[in-house]
């Protein structure tokens, strides 16, 4: 069961070893780890079936590499370009990838199970598991379809209890995120929907922690809300392991190596 965590002060550490706020993986993680991963979100085929990118890549004729941009793989045209068309008035360029983008900011339940099990074979004692408050909601509007008398509707429920939404929150350069503590076997419930915690309510559908560490400091996982894939800072014995793990595609990057938008200068028409 997820414990809330009322002290913020457990993520001081963070702040003096990462980097400016931005996609460098030392931004996202602290710096100083001996090694560094970054797992990539699944891609999906046009059936909505999760493919890797290496599978896109060979379909494409592009290469996966440690700063690889999931549209540039896919030979998407850049949709940020001022010609660009929105994507429900464009036809898909020769040799694009017909399927649909990884998710951003959230993992598989498949990829978070592998990853719960990587990492509790090099825990020892709790996690500190931080949510971004963005991800929350309080108030929000239901929406529904029905059939026959339209029920009453009225705001949604919120996710978090009252306590944890308006309570104090680790503050980090433009994110700010709610803290718990668990252990790994938390995060696989969360990934299977069972996940519980001693505030009610605790309702983290597809939610994937953001920030997650142990309490001796031997690791970090970021997964940042607006990027395709999750990093993590560890031991070399720890990266090692995520490389070998069949369920997870993973690269090996350093803390310097930054997967912003237009970081991927190998992908290039």
């Amino acid at each position: 069961m997820f414990r809330y965590e009322r002290d913020p002060r457990v993520g001081d550490w963070l702040r003096p070893r990462l980097g400016p706020f931005g996609a460098a993986v030392g931004s996202l993680v602290p710096r100083g780890f001996a090694a560094y991963a970054r797992v990539l979100h699944p891609m999906y085929d046009a059936d909505d079936v999760p493919v890797t990118w290496s599978a896109v890549a060979a379909a494409t004729g592009r290469v996966v590499h440690p700063t690889a941009q999931s549209w540039r793989v896919a030979r998407r045209p850049d949709l940020h370009a001022p010609q660009a068309r929105p994507l429900g008035q464009r036809v898909a360029e020769p040799g694009e990838w017909s399927g649909g983008e990884p998710a951003e900011g959230s993992l598989g339940a498949t990829e978070l199970r592998t990853l719960a099990d990587v990492l509790g074979r090099h825990t020892v004692g709790d996690l500190v598991v931080a949510f971004w408050e963005g991800t929350s909601r309080e108030g929000g509007m239901q929406l529904v379809a029905w059939i026959g008398e339209p029920p009453a509707l009225g705001p949604a429920p919120p996710d978090l209890a009252p306590e944890v939404l308006h309570g104090p929150k680790l503050e980090l350069p433009h994110r700010a995120y709610v803290l718990f503590r668990g252990r790994p076997s938390d995060l696989e419930a969360l990934a299977d929907g069972r996940a519980r915690a001693d505030v009610d309510p605790f309702r983290p559908g597809w939610r994937t922690p953001n920030l997650l560490w142990p309490d001796d400091r031997s690791w970090c996982l970021a997964t940042e809300v607006d990027l395709d894939s999750t990093v993590v800072g560890g031991s070399r014995e720890l990266v090692d392991d995520l490389l070998a793990a069949s369920d997870l595609e993973v690269v090996e990057v350093t803390e310097t190596d930054s997967l912003g938008w237009l970081d991927d200068t190998v992908n290039v028409p």
